[in-house]
């Protein structure tokens, strides 16, 4: 009993036995809930103390969020985060985004037993929302449903909701898991908590520095424009036999674009530069792409080694374009490709949905995939695809006159007649929003983005 003392200890359990035995305070939930937490955090110091040198965190922060959405003022519905931060300290995670954060609803047992008919799942959708636009660097997170004596355990990512059964708290054994469950989510690395290893914030350079695969590259690029790509040089997979190349660039803090819901693509972009305190002429572009199931060995039948994806058609134009000449104008691809994994095997993993739910067959699914039939049908997952392309435009909403506007317009679709000829590649998805204005050579000329439609 030496990191609390036995008073607050005390405090801690009684607010333990409530929670567990369906009784806390109506008005009170997150409070017994983070002290719960802090009495775990507290036995688990006692039983670790070298713990800081694996990287253990606690979740004794207990933060009530503003709720997403509200069926009525006296629902019952109350969100919180769970904020971790190193075990032996009361310092917050030194990523100040925390995207091993856990999101939390505490409602009562019937919205549980029931999530679609009582609207639960629309709470837990919302705050996961919430949570990874906060976090550009969030891949999935777990999160829990706390209620009067019950606890179920879920897993928030980009097609599905799983959950686990209802734990009843008021059991020796339902509080042995959550014990369990908050012991590992302790002690696991920040990857399998949701949190993007290939992307970290550096302080220093008030940027994310983001390592950006080389599956794909310009051969063209200089130098200055590669710099030592490979020096960043991942464990080859032995599952995937791609090589595992990657490039570092930095991207400010917050996005150029950020999908409205994080289920789906979450697609986000990012002005970024080629170093820490160059200037961001680049756009860096993050998205989960729908993949079927099929071979794992890195095969001509693999996502990453033949998907007709958005990097697939770049690399195709910038090839066919650069071939013809011309001066079409159009997102040049520096680098993109499948981001991987390094989680400490023998060999770093490319980044789906499968590194998570592999192991979670039996849980019950609260959705189901995009484009999947609840009868049955292909089961689909999330391939994470990243990639660099230059230049950087300007939306049409910023030009100045409408002369400008209609040169920036006729200009894109000259060099979409152009890559149509020469690349035979169609667009497919041309919007306003996908024209963009560059000023190269003194000459504002027009840009089409966002080729994933593109066809060839």
């Amino acid at each position: 009993m030496t990191t609390v003392a036995m008073a607050e200890r005390q405090r801690l359990a009684t607010s333990f036995l409530e929670l567990c035995g369906g009784r806390p305070a109506p008005d009170t939930p997150v409070s017994a809930i983070g002290d719960v937490f802090a009495l775990l955090a507290a036995e688990l110091r006692d039983a670790l103390p070298d713990a800081n040198a694996v990287g253990a965190r606690a979740f004794a922060t207990v933060a009530a969020c503003d709720a997403s959405r509200r069926r009525a003022a006296n629902d019952g519905v109350v969100e919180f985060a769970g904020v971790p931060h190193a075990l032996h300290t009361d310092r917050e995670s030194a990523d100040g985004d925390a995207a091993d954060a856990l999101v939390g609803v505490y409602t009562t047992r019937e919205d549980a037993a029931e999530p679609f008919s009582t609207g639960l799942v629309e709470y837990l959708i919302a705050g996961m929302n919430r949570h990874a636009r906060a976090r550009p660097n969030v891949r999935h997170a777990w999160a829990l449903v706390l209620t009067p004596g019950a606890m179920r355990v879920c897993l928030l990512e980009s097609d599905a909701i799983h959950v686990s059964d209802e734990y009843d708290l008021g059991t020796r054994q339902g509080r042995r898991v959550l014990a369990e469950v908050v012991t590992g989510l302790s002690l696991s690395e920040a990857w399998r908590l949701g949190a993007d290893p290939s992307m970290r914030w550096d302080a220093a350079a008030g940027r994310w520095a983001i390592e950006c695969p080389a599956d794909a590259c310009d051969p063209r690029a200089d130098a200055d424009a590669l710099p030592r790509v490979g020096a960043r040089r991942l464990r080859r997979s032995a599952r995937f036999a791609a090589p595992a190349l990657s490039l570092t660039v930095y991207a400010e803090r917050q996005p150029l674009f950020t999908a409205d819901s994080f289920f789906g693509r979450f697609t986000r972009c990012f002005a970024a530069a080629r170093t820490p305190t160059g200037t961001a002429d680049l756009v860096l572009k993050d998205a989960w792409q729908l993949m079927p199931d099929g071979p794992e060995s890195g095969d001509a039948g693999s996502a990453d080694a033949g998907s007709d994806d958005e990097i697939a058609v770049l690399d195709r134009i910038r090839a066919r374009m650069d071939a013809a000449g011309g001066d079409a104008v159009f997102p040049r691809l520096l680098c993109g490709g499948t981001v991987r994994i390094d989680t400490g095997d023998a060999a770093a993993a490319r980044d789906t949905s499968l590194l998570v739910l592999d192991e979670l067959d039996a849980y019950t699914r609260w959705t189901v995939p995009h484009g999947a039939s609840r009868q049955g049908g292909p089961r689909l997952r999330r391939l994470h695809r990243r990639m660099v392309s230059g230049p950087l435009g300007q939306p049409l909403q910023t030009l100045r006159t409408e002369h400008d506007v209609v040169a920036v317009l006729a200009d894109a679709m000259d060099s979409h007649a152009q890559i149509l000829q020469h690349a035979h590649i169609l667009h497919r998805d041309i919007s306003l929003n996908n024209i963009l204005a560059v000023r190269r050579d003194g000459r504002l000329r027009g840009m089409l983005i966002d080729f994933d439609h593109g066809v060839d």
